[in-house]
């Protein structure tokens, strides 16, 4: 019995730093591989959670808000020009400059299937309403610049069977002058809502979500910040359409 018991404590102490070093080995071949794949799904779940709320939510709203304020600055500077040359032309302008070149505000700039994500990520639908809010600014904007403004141009310079216009090209202007600059003043009010998008787009890149964490993201500070700062910031225009 001493004998087997020397014979074992003998083998232990040739071999033992090399079973050990071989199991070692073998745990490491088996959760090496385990801590990989735990690592590539990981990964894999950030990216769904990036493009889906992110990409596919987030920045496509944000570039549908800018496509529809690009256009209405492209609409307000053209009738600036258009009423700016209507006053200081000595003879009639070209038609061209009241008739032609203003920019349509397409659907497309105002997609709703994007709030259904967006609503349930932040859990209200403030986003949605002020983006509504800019949809109807900047169309009726384009109404007033090609069936108004326009219009009053066409009118001084071709006249009508039924209407004729007394006031003065100076007149005109001036009274034009003002309220397109209202449109340009209301149109700033929207770059808030586009301040506060982007705020959420820069949580969301911060941060790496995770299906499971991303239904508290309603919760964060930032969250509710912007939330109320709409909702505050746009109070009048809600009242009056209650």
């Amino acid at each position: 019995m001493e004998s087997e018991t020397y014979y074992f404590s003998s083998f232990v102490e040739t071999y033992g730093t090399h079973i050990t070093a071989l199991f070692s080995a073998l745990l490491i071949a088996i959760i090496a591989p385990i801590a990989g794949l735990r690592a590539y799904f990981h990964q894999k779940e950030y990216e769904l959670v990036r493009k889906r709320y992110l990409e596919d939510c987030l920045d496509r709203i944000s570039s549908q808000i800018e496509t529809s304020l690009s256009i209405f600055r492209h609409n307000w500077e053209r009738s600036l020009t258009a009423l700016k040359q209507f006053r200081s032309q000595k003879i009639d302008m070209q038609k061209e400059l009241y008739q032609a070149g203003f920019l349509p505000l397409p659907p497309s700039v105002f997609e709703t299937s994007r709030y259904y994500v967006l609503n349930k990520l932040v859990g209200d639908k403030i986003f949605f309403d002020v983006h509504q809010l800019l949809f109807a600014f900047v169309s009726k904007a384009i109404n007033f610049f090609k069936h108004d403004l326009c219009f009053a141009m066409k009118l001084s310079i071709e006249g009508g069977e039924d209407i004729k216009l007394t006031a003065s090209r100076e007149e005109i202007f001036g009274e034009y002058l003002k309220e397109i600059d209202k449109f340009m003043e209301e149109s700033k009010h929207y770059y808030i809502l586009l301040s506060e998008i982007q705020k959420l787009s820069d949580l969301l890149e911060k941060e790496r979500f995770t299906f499971k964490s991303i239904e508290k993201f309603h919760t964060k500070p930032t969250v509710k910040k912007s939330i109320a700062n709409l909702k505050q910031s746009f109070r009048e225009e809600f009242k009056k359409i209650e």
